[in-house]
């Protein structure tokens, strides 16, 4: 039951999110007027038919590479992401290209109004050029509420919906006085940043703030220790209830704890898994992030070779 929740409460938290959202994004329009509404909503069911191949391809990607984390296997959760990613990209780019060739027609279904469609035609050839990220942004979602991190995409998506595009729509409708042009601009903007912030997310929310100057201080006595004898070396404790990559993850920062480039990033790749499930899996086990251990047990290793001399 916990797992439900703490698995299901953050989706269920992003969609309320993103339809609020979307209500107040639209509300936005509406200061531009009738003409602009239409356009605006006839545009968005038009976008509609291109985007939707996206999130069914986000339900295999979530199946898949929870299927992989269950099976332990991190180099094929790996190739699945990858591959879904730009599988995703790649037929967004193709649907993208036919709405930015075709944008007239696609609002000619919808309505005989001239100004309408020219209106439309505009915003749907912004939007077109987005598409392969925001492919990519939505199977990258499904990538993370696959292997259980669903809190992610949840921070990224309210950051991204009302931090970029109701910041920025309000901005400028009401302050700036541009037009649905400029307001299909923030909307892309919300798109292609909720895209960068997913592809750098692995480890960008959990890991804690890193102090530079005690990490190379402490990576000096570490060089130090290297050249000391083998019995002045101490062995670095683990925790006894670390598990699974938590355990091979621990194990490999007491055998590279010295290396001044070791981090969460070399210890996945060594792993085969992502930074972002191993951060979550770490800290939920050890009650730490993988940097704060990585310090701690510098730290450690360093106040043994100093008390022996």
């Amino acid at each position: 039951m916990g797992d439900c929740v703490r698995i299901g409460a953050p989706v269920a938290l992003s969609r309320v999110g993103a339809c609020l959202g979307q209500v107040v994004f639209s509300s936005q329009v509406t200061r531009l007027g009738t003409t602009a509404l239409a356009a605006h909503s006839l545009a968005l069911t038009a976008e509609q038919a291109f985007y939707i191949p996206g999130y069914g391809m986000q339900a295999a990607a979530a199946t898949l590479c929870g299927n992989a984390l269950g099976a332990g296997d991190g180099k094929r959760l790996r190739d699945v992401a990858r591959t879904s990613v730009l599988l995703a990209a790649g037929v967004m780019a193709v649907t993208g290209s036919i709405l930015f060739l075709f944008p007239g027609f696609m609002m000619s279904i919808f309505t005989p109004d001239e100004e309408v469609i020219a209106l439309g035609q505009n915003v749907l050839r912004i939007v077109a050029v987005s598409e392969p990220v925001f492919g990519a942004s939505i199977i990258l979602e499904g990538v993370f509420d696959g292997i259980g991190d669903t809190r992610t995409p949840l921070v990224i998506s309210i950051a991204t919906m009302w931090g970029v595009r109701i910041l920025a729509t309000y901005l400028c409708v009401n302050w700036l006085h541009l037009g649905l042009t400029a307001v299909w601009c923030c909307m892309v903007a919300d798109n292609v940043a909720r895209g960068a912030l997913l592809f750098g997310a692995d480890d960008y929310l959990l890991k804690p703030f890193r102090d530079q100057e005690l990490t190379h201080a402490v990576a000096r006595v570490c060089r130090k220790m290297e050249s000391a004898p083998a019995a002045n070396t101490p062995a670095v404790k683990k925790e006894p209830e670390a598990t699974g990559y938590v355990r091979q993850a621990m194990d490999y920062i007491a055998g590279h704890y010295a290396d001044e480039n070791i981090s969460i990033a070399t210890i996945a790749e060594h792993l085969c898994v992502s930074e972002g499930h191993l951060s979550h899996v770490f800290k939920k086990q050890t009650g730490m992030t993988v940097t704060n251990n990585l310090t701690k047990t510098r730290i450690d290793a360093a106040m043994v070779l100093l008390q022996t001399g």
